[in-house]
Parts: structure tokens; sequence; C-alpha cells
């Protein structure tokens, strides 16, 4: 019961809003492209797409637009994590070439 009083303290991260705002928006625009250029949507389905009425093609649209960009989102956060773990292991051997900074004091041989 304390657990999720917790929970409801702490509110929505602005993080999540901004991913949900930024996924909800380029779906949107996708969805009100697909009316305007029906082509759009042979586009992304790589020319398999059989149409199945406006609305349907709208939802295929907002799904696969969503869903690419939360595998670009991914990416994103997948990129940078190895860009700081890159950043720090150079730091780490510009300071001490010599001494193995992850391995314990037992296979170091000292």
């Amino acid at each position: 019961m304390a657990e999720s009083q917790a929970l409801i303290e702490q509110g929505t991260s602005t993080l999540a809003v901004r991913v949900f705002a930024v996924i909800i928006v380029t779906a949107i625009l996708a969805a009100s492209l697909s009316f305007i250029y029906p082509g759009f949507i042979s586009l992304l389905s790589g020319g398999t797409y059989s149409s199945g009425g406006a609305i349907y093609d709208a939802i295929y649209v907002v799904l696969t637009i969503a869903t690419d960009v939360l595998y670009l989102f991914g990416g994103g956060v997948i990129t940078f994590g190895a860009i700081l773990v890159t950043i720090r292991f150079i730091q780490l051997k510009l300071k001490d070439h010599i001494n193995h900074h992850f391995l314990p004091v037992i296979y170091q041989g000292t």
C-alpha cells in the first residue's frame, strides 16, 4: 500500500511525456499525410500493402510510424550509452594506461 502511494506521489516523468508527445504528433501527421497522399502508405509498407479503407489506412500508418519512432528512440539511447561508455574508457586509459581498472586486485598480480 505504501509503495503504490509513493509511486503516485512521484508524478510523471517529463521525459516520458515528451517522448509520448513526439510519438503522438508524428503519428497524427503521418495519418493526415496518408489521407492527402495515398502513395505514402505503399512507401511505408514496401509495396506489399493492400488498402482496407481510409480508416484502416490511417490506423496502419499511425501504428507503423509510432513503431518506427520507438525504434529510432531506442537506437538513440543505445548509441548514447555506447558513446558514454567509450568516452569513460578512453578517459581512464589516458589517465593510467598500465593499470587495469576493471579487474580485481587478485588478477592484476599485485
